[in-house]
């Protein structure tokens, strides 16, 4: 997938629509019915991770537990369908569906929004993405004209989307009266904007907007882009360390009917963390962080690992040259390894780092084959590293899992 109008038009850092922001749809019509389903299955079953909202005009939002009977279900035929269900629950009123971070329950999707973030920065993975999912028949964006702290496309996947924007010195802030219904008289002219199905709309961070649908049923997936903030990598890595300091030392009990005292529990905390970066701890997640970042191509939250399974001898698997298998060395004879976003310390075992570099390659290989050219032990700089054929094995699963390889 290429996206080079997405890019002219991220440089440019002007709204705008855009005819033909890809090569290939960003999702086929059956890719998206999977999709919402999918959705509405996880939340059934207590998974959450991406956050679903149903918004019921004028001002009605059902949001967690209390969502799942609006959100699609595999009795939903089609969109249409799931549409006239919800409808039939809220009376008739239009209403809205948003799922964030819908990448997490769509491998293909977030293949194809990596490409485009790739395409965006090329230097490397220095913007935060985050894809939100709109469904729906309202008539306007809930929350009114709007300003976001990221700038976006919104790719159109079923019916129309118009989109009024204002430059950012349009409005004072937030409380500007001319935001409101009262004030509309006096507010100034936008810059509209229509895409159909197939096209994109762009508008840059700081821009006051307000979406509406143009008659009937419409979906899109707005990707919303932010730099990544300076040092996040140390914040990420400070974050794992203090829990990994709490949890290996657990918590001392208060006095009955007294809270512990602010300063000895600070103090403590301090030690702790002092003795977790002495360590080595705190470099081990700060590399770690950064590894994720770079094979997540600047998303933080991912697609979950599937199921561990033992693979067979005669199982052939591949790595992906497209993306490949990352490692960073770390002291004490140990390297970070990292795939799609995931994370985990192994021995630097060289053999192991051969065989890296073998599945990244691409080229399929027995299981059995691999098992039996890099098990064993090795010496290399006085260090010796042994690798039994389990451990071979259990490094290709932990690769599966997280579809490293395939």
């Amino acid at each position: 997938m290429t996206a080079a109008p997405l890019a002219l038009a991220f440089r440019r850092g002007r709204p705008a629509r855009l005819a033909r922001p890809l090569d290939a749809p960003l999702l086929e019509p059956r890719e998206l019915l999977e999709l919402v389903v999918e959705v509405g299955a996880a939340h059934r079953r207590g998974d959450g991770r991406a956050p679903a909202r149903i918004l019921v005009e004028p001002d009605l939002q059902v949001a967690g537990a209390g969502a799942v009977d609006y959100l699609p279900a595999p009795g939903d035929a089609s969109l249409e369908a799931y549409t006239e269900r919800v409808s039939g629950l809220v009376g008739g009123r239009r209403f809205g569906l948003a799922i964030n971070l819908c990448h997490l329950h769509h491998w293909s999707l977030w293949l194809r929004l990596r490409e485009i973030v790739r395409e965006l920065a090329p230097d490397g993975p220095r913007l935060y993405a985050h894809p939100v999912l709109f469904l729906g028949n309202y008539d306007r964006t809930p929350f009114g004209i709007h300003r976001d702290e990221v700038s976006t496309f919104m790719f159109v996947l079923s019916g129309r989307k118009r989109l009024h924007v204002w430059e950012p010195r349009a409005f004072r802030d937030d409380a500007d009266e001319r935001l409101t219904a009262a004030g509309a008289a006096r507010r100034p002219a936008p810059t509209v904007l229509e895409a159909g199905v197939g096209e994109a709309i762009f508008w840059p961070v700081g821009y006051w907007h307000v979406g509406e649908s143009v008659g009937g049923l419409s979906v899109s997936v707005n990707l919303g882009l932010a730099p990544w903030p300076a040092g996040h990598e140390i914040a990420d890595g400070l974050q794992r360390s203090l829990a990994d300091a709490s949890a290996t030392r657990g918590t001392r009990r208060a006095s009955a009917g007294r809270a512990p005292a602010a300063r000895p529990v600070a103090a403590r905390a301090v030690r702790r963390l002092a003795r977790h970066v002495a360590s080595g701890a705190f470099e081990r997640d700060v590399v770690a962080a950064s590894l994720r970042r770079r094979t997540a191509d600047g998303f933080r939250e991912v697609p979950a690992p599937r199921p561990s399974t033992a693979l067979a001898a005669d199982d052939l698997v591949r790595g992906d040259r497209c993306h490949p298998i990352r490692w960073a060395r770390l002291p004490d004879d140990d390297v970070v390894v990292s795939a799609h976003g995931h994370s985990r310390v192994l021995p630097a075992h060289p053999r192991l780092l051969a065989l890296i570099e073998r599945l990244n390659g691409g080229k399929p290989a027995r299981v059995g084959d691999l098992v039996a050219e890099f098990a064993g032990a090795v010496r290399r700089r006085g260090v010796r590293f042994i690798a039994s054929e389990a451990a071979i094995r259990e490094v290709l699963a932990t690769l599966h899992a997280w579809r490293a390889i395939s």
